[in-house]
């Protein structure tokens, strides 16, 4: 990829500001925690959650065979599939819009791969018919993405609605399978309410995209991406012989589904932010403003569990990792490798300190030891990724990100049910089953 003087400084500019736009978050978000501002975790744990019917949903699933770790994962592998299957689309649909071949051609191969891994999680649960049928369906609605996305590119408005159109045959198809995969405990009815709804933000933000309101793309992008967590939630809990509307949790899962979402987003919305940054494109400011909101959410979120005292260390630490992304992207565009060896140095300290800052927060309930190796192998697959993209090697920068995304997921997992046995009793009951906020009762 060529680099230019124009592009980094712009780069560098835009960076100053995100730096101090996350400093203001971060006072923004501990100063109400400070004196006690109340329903703080309610709202995190709304998010991805829509105000209608469509409940979080444990999953106890209970066909033969499965053990307790299956039957744990089964709606967190669902969520981080169905989100990450959202972001990629995304940038399959702008690159198609922007005209990268190349780039086209990897990020397909990672929508393949995504497909692969969702066919992999449901057969347990739904079968191996039905897995399959789902998994034919999720590749027509990338191939019809892709139709939408190259009219919009074209201007052909024929060719966006019939792409509409199929898209919403798609949408018709997939509701009556989901229905008949859970034996009509998910109906068609809901199912489709919720994989439309997923359509018009995936096919809102590329019109957006394309006339360079990317502020609102962005906002569309993180709606898309937590937009699936409940239907993922909704297929586990009616795949294990449950009704999805009425599905209590616990604060334990809560806790880790919320930080699962915050965490997995922020390496999306992280990369992208770089990559719109190396471009030196002007969506890039708009990128930036998406990660920043997303940072606020998670400092929010470990302020309302840790309180602000506990919490300080990691958010400190999480807002300079992010800045020292941000830098050790103007390095590699730049090809400073002397910046780029001092800025990897900086993040070695940063990431390896969350370590001790976490298992002292939730005494002892996080290793030490294995959360700052966790963190130090997320901080170095998001600066091969960087390296690779830079160097224009889209297929090896896609498959670095996307393994990055699966490493924090599980991470993400692992954090939030330790935080959420370590601080449980200071937790709402019930989750969303009780609607959070004034409903809530603290759990005893």
């Amino acid at each position: 990829m060529a680099t230019t003087t124009s592009t980094t400084r712009l780069l560098r500019a835009v960076v100053v500001g995100v730096r101090v736009a996350l400093v203001i978050a971060l006072i923004a978000v501990v100063v109400p925690m400070v004196v006690g501002e109340p329903g703080v975790l309610d709202r995190l744990l709304g998010r991805g959650r829509p105000v209608d019917v469509w409940t979080e949903a444990s999953v106890v699933f209970t066909r033969d065979g499965a053990t307790t770790t299956q039957r744990r994962q089964l709606r967190s592998q669902l969520q981080a599939h169905l989100a990450h299957h959202a972001t990629l689309s995304i940038r399959f649909m702008r690159a198609t819009v922007s005209g990268d071949p190349s780039f086209v051609d990897a990020a397909n191969a990672v929508l393949v791969r995504n497909t692969a891994d969702l066919r992999s999680t449901l057969e347990p649960a739904i079968g191996e018919k039905h897995a399959a049928a789902f998994a034919d369906g999720w590749e027509e609605q990338t191939r019809q993405l892709f139709s939408y996305a190259a009219a919009v590119r074209d201007d052909d408005e024929a060719a966006k609605k019939d792409a509409a159109a199929a898209l919403g045959d798609y949408v018709s198809s997939q509701a009556t399978l989901v229905e008949d995969a859970t034996n009509g405990r998910l109906d068609a009815q809901l199912a489709a309410t919720k994989l439309q709804m997923q359509i018009d933000l995936l096919l809102f933000q590329i019109d957006a995209y394309s006339t360079h309101n990317y502020a609102q793309a962005y906002e569309l992008e993180r709606a898309a991406f937590a937009n699936m967590y409940p239907l993922g939630a909704a297929i586990a809990a009616a795949a294990a012989g449950q009704d999805p509307r009425d599905t209590a949790t616990s604060p334990r899962e809560e806790t880790a589904s919320s930080l699962a979402l915050l965490m997995d987003e922020h390496v999306e919305l992280t990369i992208d932010a770089v990559r719109a940054g190396a471009n030196g494109s002007s969506e890039f400011a708009a990128a930036a403003g998406a990660l920043d909101a997303n940072t606020a959410e998670l400092t929010d979120a470990m302020d309302a569990l840790l309180g602000s005292r506990r919490a300080e260390r990691f958010n400190r630490r999480w807002v300079a990792h992010v800045d020292q992304l941000m830098r050790y992207t103007v390095a590699v565009a730049e090809d400073d490798l002397g910046e780029r060896t001092r800025l990897q140095r900086e993040l070695d300290a940063t990431m390896s300190g969350l370590g001790p800052a976490l298992a002292r927060a939730t005494g002892g309930a996080v290793k030490q030891k294995a959360m700052a190796n966790a963190m130090t192998t997320h901080q170095y697959q998001m600066l091969d990724q960087i390296a690779a993209y830079v160097n224009g090697d889209y297929e090896r920068a896609h498959d670095t990100a996307y393994e990055a995304y699966t490493h924090v997921n599980d991470l993400a997992q692992r954090l939030g049910r330790a935080l959420g046995k370590a601080v449980r009793d200071g937790l709402p009951r019930g989750g969303a089953a009780t609607g959070g906020g004034g409903t809530a009762t603290a759990a005893t």
